[in-house]
């Protein structure tokens, strides 16, 4: 969150990124469409527009002891990609953290059956989706997996060790992402199962 409205629907924004996306959120009205900010003179004016009718997904992550998470990231919709760096572009996922008792409240979700995924470091990825209504918030329960670790060591055509590029593991739709260590260490944590 980067701003909240005052009582007129204005806000100001320093330090904003030329070419960048932005859009608002708020109760009982759906995402807005993302924005694209062009400076002119190093300022920008934009205007946001909230959808209709919106609602709201609110939930739990947890661990699998089923103690609560604090501070994971949860994605609430399905992001478009390039397309919402253009000026008319769909509303963003919601990206709500779960605060210390590991729940989330995710509001502007536009209604109809909606894909949710979670990523916490050291568990496997999980995805779901729940069904979005104006009447009552969504509730979710989202119980995370403990993951693999991989750990290995990076050499050259020498047998000499080296460090400091990227490796990626790959599983399915999922990626992860780890820089190699000067010495060519590496470790991968929260990865399933299996190839």
């Amino acid at each position: 969150v980067l701003a909240t409205t005052d009582t007129a629907g204005r806000f100001s924004v320093r330090g904003a990124v030329e070419y960048y996306s932005i859009g608002a959120r708020a109760l009982g009205h759906r995402a807005s469409k993302a924005q694209q900010i062009l400076a002119h003179d190093g300022r920008a004016e934009v205007r946001i527009e909230l959808g209709a009718i919106g609602g709201i997904v609110e939930g739990i992550v947890l661990d699998p002891d089923s103690k609560p998470l604090p501070g994971t990231r949860d994605n609430i919709g399905v992001y478009q990609g390039s397309a919402s760096w253009v000026g008319d572009a769909p509303p963003r996922p919601a990206r709500p953290r779960t605060d210390a008792d590991g729940r989330f409240r995710a509001v502007g979700i536009p209604l109809g059956e909606q894909q949710l995924t979670e990523q916490a470091s050291g568990f496997i990825p999980w995805s779901g989706k729940c069904q979005v209504t104006a009447d009552a918030p969504a509730g979710v329960q989202i119980l995370l997996t403990r993951g693999n670790t991989l750990r290995g060591t990076l050499r050259d055509g020498d047998g000499q060790r080296t460090g400091d590029v990227l490796v990626t593991a790959l599983a399915g739709d999922l990626d992860w992402d780890e820089v190699i260590a000067p010495d060519g260490t590496f470790e991968i944590t929260g990865l399933p199962g299996g190839e």
